[in-house]
């Protein structure tokens, strides 16, 4: 059985399948710029590049963590 249908529009259709293999992996991502990468390493976000960086320490002022209470 097949679908059938009909399209009346102005602006062309697109369609676009993204298919994620056994493969996948987060250093591959255009986004990701993984230069740094070592044991330990973090994921940070680069405003100005736009890109997640790996960093194997955070050295930036801005960033605040909270450890929770033990």
């Amino acid at each position: 059985m097949g679908i059938t249908a009909v399209v009346r529009t102005q602006t062309p259709l697109r369609a676009k399948t993204l298919t994620v293999g056994l493969n996948a992996r987060l250093t591959n991502l255009a986004d990701v710029d993984s230069t740094e990468l070592s044991e330990g390493s973090l994921l940070v976000y680069n405003a100005t590049t736009g890109k997640f960086q790996t960093k194997p320490e955070l050295d930036n002022s801005s960033t605040t963590i909270i450890g929770g209470k033990y």
